[in-house]
């Protein structure tokens, strides 16, 4: 029987009696456990040789499809390894291998939020270019700003863009009544949160996608109902 061979892979010991027709208790019975554990380990052997060998021909052959020319601009506008190899069409191992072979770095998450900026940056010159009239030190443009800040920018980055201090962006803000980055990026996942409830999806399901805890959900959608209840009341005074 099987339970004969000690350690022995028994998935490889089904596949190789299988391929012989026969059943593996059959192969223990004809040829004995010693003689089944080297023909098996020695089949597993040539069986994972020959899996690595095709793996790597299959990946030598889509690594001559990749245009490495256009690779390498979009690696160069930051792009990671997966988006490189939707643009070029071909596996996301592929560009992997290339690109440690050719000795270049990983683009981060930091590495994208750069590029974003940059290209926010490259649309705002585009769509609202500077009037020279305000290009003075210290003063904000009213509809860059409102621009940057549609576009997620923080106090921070937009001081940054102006060359005003970030005290200087906090008051212009407030000035117009918008919330802080932080508390408009809360309340929009608070929105999508309750958008998800409302269409049936499951609190463990939103909790899953969204990465915050069961507690939190039901938090936001307690106080969701709490304020509909409140609005209810107010309107039937």
């Amino acid at each position: 029987m099987v339970s004969n061979i000690p350690g022995m892979d028994l998935a490889a010991l089904s596949d190789y009696a299988n391929r012989h027709g026969i059943s593996y208790g059959q192969l223990v019975a004809r040829i004995g456990p010693a003689e089944t554990r080297a023909i098996v380990e020695n089949y597993v052997k040539n069986r994972d040789e020959i899996h690595a060998e095709k793996r790597k021909q299959t990946m030598d052959r889509l690594a001559e499809k990749l245009d490495k020319d256009q690779a390498i601009q979009y690696w160069r506008q930051g792009c990671s390894d997966l988006e490189i190899a939707e643009l070029c069409g071909v596996a996301g191992e592929t560009v992997r291998r290339w690109r440690v072979d050719n000795g270049l770095r990983k683009m981060t998450k930091q590495d994208k939020e750069e590029r974003k900026r940059q290209e926010i940056l490259k649309e705002l010159e585009t769509v609202l270019p500077k009037d020279q009239a305000k290009r003075k030190e210290g003063h904000i443009d009213d509809d860059r700003a409102m621009y940057l800040y549609e576009k997620g920018f923080s106090d921070y980055a937009i001081a940054d863009v102006m060359r005003v201090t970030p005290d200087s962006v906090n008051k212009w803000r407030q000035k117009r009544g918008l919330v802080s980055q932080w508390v408009r990026k809360s309340q929009e996942r608070k929105q999508t949160m309750l958008d998800m409830y409302a269409k049936g999806v499951s609190i463990a399901e939103i909790r899953k996608q969204m990465g915050v805890s069961d507690q939190w959900v039901r938090t936001v959608i307690r106080e969701d109902q709490q304020k509909k209840e409140a609005q209810q009341d107010k309107q039937t005074e």
